[in-house]
């Protein structure tokens, strides 16, 4: 099947773009993402395997162990410095700025 070569080749395609973050001893992607990654793109390798995909199901479960190497590279580091594993953003200065203006506080 033709949709079996496309998907298999993109998730080559995006497997080849994360070997450097995998590769850079920083560089890493949010834990929540690659957390969130690695379980939809298992959830991916399941579903193409029950449609016959073979070779996107063996694409998508290499693609999916990369994330998991991510997954893992983060949870380390996270650990080592001593950073929550899941933290919420701050709120950037210029809508705390804004929000004052609004609510007339400073």
């Amino acid at each position: 099947m033709w949709q079996d070569l496309v998907l298999g080749i993109g998730a080559w395609i995006f497997l080849a773009a994360i070997i450097p973050s995998i590769i850079h001893p920083s560089a890493k992607a949010p834990f929540s993402t690659s957390v969130l990654n690695t379980a939809v793109l298992a959830t991916f390798s399941v579903t193409y395997w029950s449609l016959d995909l073979w070779g996107a199901c063996a694409s998508n479960t290499a693609l999916t162990l990369g994330w998991a190497v991510l997954t893992m590279q983060r949870y380390r580091m996270n650990r080592r410095n001593g950073t929550p594993l899941f933290s919420l953003p701050t709120v950037p200065h210029w809508l705390t700025v804004a929000r004052n203006d609004l609510c007339g506080t400073s």
